[in-house]
């Protein structure tokens, strides 16, 4: 688990210094993660994150969702043995 933002990121004027954080996280063990230099704690909780297909078309598209194919939805309660259910 880990965050980059590069010169290409939505939130460039904000966080202008591309980085990479990596956490080994156990999720067995562990229900949450404190950040202590963050003061922040957050849950340790998998989700997906994308959910779709591609166009099947040529040319350039926007990457705001949701699309009719799905787009870029964030699901964070879509865990284990949860179910999904997509039109086709």
């Amino acid at each position: 688990m880990g965050t980059n933002c590069t010169v290409f990121c939505f939130l460039h004027d904000e966080f202008s210094q591309a980085k990479l954080k990596l956490w080994k996280l156990d999720e067995n063990n562990c229900q949450c993660v404190w950040f202590k230099q963050n003061q922040m704690c957050t849950l340790l909780q998998s989700f997906a994150s994308e959910c779709g297909v591609a166009r099947g078309l040529n040319g350039s598209f926007s990457t705001i969702s949701p699309h009719r194919i799905g787009g870029n939805i964030d699901m964070k309660y879509l865990t284990k043995r949860a179910k999904l259910y997509l039109v086709l």
